[in-house]
């Protein structure tokens, strides 16, 4: 007996029965596999069936939730190219004329040069000048290119019906796009303002959700006003413990734990909302908190303290540590004096899971199914300042604040092969040479370096990458309970490399890290190394083709 799972003709995926028990035919890659349900309730084969059909359309090229990620893009895209000229004057226009500004900065140069020349010897060399596009120009040229999805494959079951709407989508982004993009061109500034407010109509940009419902109110204060209210409560177990007085020292200690990276990650947080994993996730981040007495980190301000936890940019002997302890004490404190007025219903604190991080550093890694999906929206459409970098540490393992000061001239020739030239900005080890994957080249993220296309700040690209995640569906966490970002790619980097066979001298080279005894002493990391290193990239493969 068998149940068809699709109306589609030669279906991949059939449910049947044998005996009492329900199993399933997979069609995968030409192969099928047969596989028992262990279950004899239709219901439930159902049920196991659907998550089946899910998880391997997430292996396929191309998922729902990717190809709505990529409208969407694109629609922003084409918001913020026609913002930057309509509005000059505003945040998005001031950053994409500084951005124009160092795009073309080189060629205007190399232009002048030209001048001086031509003056001094009396020749036409016309021939040698760079084309320069006004700010105008080249936001026009953004907004002609037309927008495309990744095609179909035969692991991607069933998607045909979720490219329809997509496709109609950006056919009708193209026309705003293409109508913004000749009135501007023809000084039509009526007309282009009148566009681009239809286009945010059309797809619900800044418009007022036209439901009705209000958000219910928190039940609980927020963690600002609730660390207030702490402070001023001279009866807390802040001031007195077992009835006895607190130092004074001792109390302005928990306060100051409490007002820095605490208040500044849960500000304006129910603390009733808060529980162990919304605790876990600070406390990863402060076990990579620099200690402030030291110089660079002394003079850096909370947020690019907080960039550089979030990169691994501090060395650990210079991290927070042992204070770890101290500042998870205060924050039980905090709960405990709520939980014991009635507030709030337990202390969190006794949910998180605080030895698991506390001596290390180890971050989540992607499955194969998401580095797929990260690679196929940066792959999509044109490159920008921020599909790049997710494929430079995709495929080079650089550290974010290294990847956005890459310039033209970083890409380099030894002995035949091309590498990237890594200033670092941390360490000595973090100096080094990377000789470039083919799939850069393939993806044509060399050129676009070697033209000097812009590269957002790390800042920028951590703010976006964390909405691309939200947006695709991909969990904060791994399955093993380690946090996801940008900087997770290193770690699929470094496990690619080691998977390759590559030798452990050099995955160290390649990630910029340190050597120990012998090796630090004897062995350099000299541009001559970047043959042998061209080998070791060559095993890197996530094998998504």
């Amino acid at each position: 007996m068998y149940h068809l799972l699709s109306r589609r003709k030669n279906a991949p995926h059939h449910l049947f029965k044998r005996g009492d028990i329900y199993y399933i035919n997979i069609k995968c890659n030409g192969k099928t596999v047969r596989k028992s349900l262990k279950t004899d309730i239709k219901q439930i084969a159902n049920a196991i069936v659907e998550n089946v059909v899910i998880e391997k359309r997430r292996l396929g090229r191309v998922s729902v939730e990717l190809l709505k990620t990529i409208v969407d893009y694109q629609v922003n895209a084409a918001i913020e190219a026609a913002t930057a000229v309509l509005y000059p004057r505003s945040t998005m226009g001031k950053s994409s004329i500084a951005a124009h500004y160092q795009q073309t900065i080189g060629a205007t140069l190399h232009n002048m040069q030209v001048e001086d020349a031509e003056g001094y010897t009396g020749k036409n060399l016309s021939e040698h000048y760079k084309h320069v596009p006004t700010f105008r120009e080249s936001q026009i040229e953004k907004l002609l290119r037309p927008s495309h999805l990744p095609q179909v494959d035969e692991n991607d079951c069933g998607l045909e019906d979720h490219y329809e709407q997509p496709t109609q989508e950006l056919g009708l982004l193209d026309n705003y796009r293409e109508n913004i993009a000749k009135a501007i061109q023809n000084d039509d500034l009526v007309t282009a303002h009148n566009n681009l407010a239809a286009l945010k109509l059309s797809f619900e940009i800044g418009t007022v959700p036209q439901s009705n419902d209000a958000k219910p109110s928190p039940t609980t204060p927020t963690f600002s006003k609730a660390l207030d209210q702490y402070i001023r409560d001279k009866s807390s177990n802040l001031y007195i413990k077992k009835n006895q007085p607190v130092s004074t020292k001792a109390s302005n200690e928990k306060i100051n734990y409490l007002s820095g990276l605490i208040l500044h990650l849960w500000k304006d947080k129910p603390i009733g909302e808060i529980d162990g994993k919304e605790i876990d996730r600070a406390f990863r981040l402060y076990s990579q908190f620099p200690l402030t007495k030291h110089n660079p980190w002394k003079n850096m301000t909370l947020e690019e303290r907080i960039e550089a936890a979030e990169q691994g940019d501090v060395p650990e002997g210079e991290r927070v540590g042992k204070t770890l302890k101290r500042i998870k004490t205060a924050v039980s404190l905090f709960f405990d004096h709520f939980w014991r007025l009635g507030v709030i219903d337990n202390n969190p604190v006794k949910d998180m899971r605080f030895n698991d991080f506390v001596e290390g550093s180890e971050r989540g890694s992607f499955t194969k199914a998401q580095l797929n999906d990260f690679q196929t929206f940066a792959t999509t459409n044109d490159l920008d300042g921020f599909k790049v970098p997710i494929l430079l540490q995709m495929y080079t393992g650089m550290r974010n604040s290294e990847i956005s000061n890459v310039q033209s001239e970083d890409i380099k020739m030894e002995q035949g092969v091309e590498y990237i030239h890594v200033r670092g900005t941390k360490t000595v080890n973090a100096k080094r040479y990377i000789p470039l994957h083919p799939k850069l080249k393939e993806f044509g993220v060399v050129e676009y370096i070697k033209s000097g296309g812009e590269i957002y700040t790390s800042q920028s690209i951590t703010q976006r990458f964390n909405k691309l995640m939200k947006s695709l569906n991909i969990p904060t966490d791994d399955e093993k309970g380690l946090p996801r970002s940008f900087y997770s790619f290193r770690h699929n980097f470094a496990s690619g490399l080691a998977y390759g066979a590559v030798t452990e001298l050099h995955i160290e080279w390649l990630m910029g890290h340190s050597h120990s005894g012998t090796k630090q002493r004897y062995i350099d990391r000299g541009v001559e190394h970047v043959p042998a290193l061209y080998e070791s990239i060559q095993c890197l493969k996530y094998e998504m083709d």
